[in-house]
């Protein structure tokens, strides 16, 4: 969240929220980032 908070959102309540699904060539570095720095493993990337 802290890496791309348009992207991941996490409420009050401990919950992850996705903002925006779509994985583009703008986005996609930052996000495989996040993913990587998951401290709960909670988030990945499927191919689609």
């Amino acid at each position: 969240m802290g890496i791309i908070p348009e992207v991941f959102d996490l409420d009050d309540q401990d919950y992850l929220h996705i903002l925006q699904e779509d994985v583009t060539p703008d986005n996609e570095a930052q996000i495989r980032e996040a993913v990587r720095q998951c401290p709960r493993q909670a988030i990945s990337i499927e191919d689609g």
